[in-house]
């Protein structure tokens, strides 16, 4: 699966972005091939929103650029900030439990030598995911990929902010270990989901 991550930094109203999004992007991601989903969280605190897109191929990503290129410069200007947008494999997406609007995440970029994906990847399958499913209150965990530059973002969803923060000591150790690996954390972002949705 392939994914479209959009982050808006500087944002002064997130809900007029998110029903914007529900009311006319949605539509139009629906229209074209390919689309599987979208996810919208913010972090309120931090003035930042984040959109992923799910698509079946490359190619459907790339093809749906152009349909959906004003509704990007829509959803800025009406949340108030500027965005960036990058491109991600799905390699990991893993449920317990159904997230929901309302449910926490916590979203980590980190970063690696591009020669070291495909044997992070299998690490990260084999050792960090199992505990992470396995943590109180976790319903779904999600890694993304760039392979070429070594970027990546692992989500993880908490059925609330109480579980997130309940589980803040054993992701700190987990990121321990992964930089003995030679992973770089960049940033750790908590949001809350506030649009789900599923072609």
């Amino acid at each position: 699966m392939q994914v479209r991550a959009i982050t808006i930094t500087g944002v002064t109203n997130v809900d007029a972005g998110v029903d914007l999004i529900h009311d006319q992007v949605l539509p139009i991601c629906h229209a074209q091939k390919g689309y599987l989903g979208t996810t919208v969280s913010a972090d309120r605190a931090n003035s930042l929103v984040g959109i992923i897109t799910m698509w079946e191929t490359v190619e459907d990503r790339e093809a749906s650029n152009d349909a959906l290129a004003q509704s990007r410069i829509d959803v800025a200007n009406a949340v108030g900030g500027s965005f960036t947008v990058e491109n991600y494999e799905q390699v990991v997406l893993e449920a317990v439990a159904m997230p929901t609007v309302g449910s926490a995440l916590s979203v980590a970029r980190l970063s690696m030598s591009p020669d070291q994906v495909d044997e992070n990847i299998d690490y990260f399958k084999s050792t960090a995911l199992p505990e992470m499913l396995a943590t109180p209150g976790v319903q779904a965990v999600r890694n993304l990929v760039n392979r070429e530059t070594g970027q990546a973002i692992v989500g993880v969803v908490f059925s609330d902010a109480d579980a997130l923060s309940a589980a803040a000591g054993a992701a700190a150790s987990r990121r321990e270990a992964a930089a003995a690996r030679g992973i770089t954390f960049e940033s750790v972002s908590i949001r809350e989901i506030l649009l789900l949705d599923a072609k």
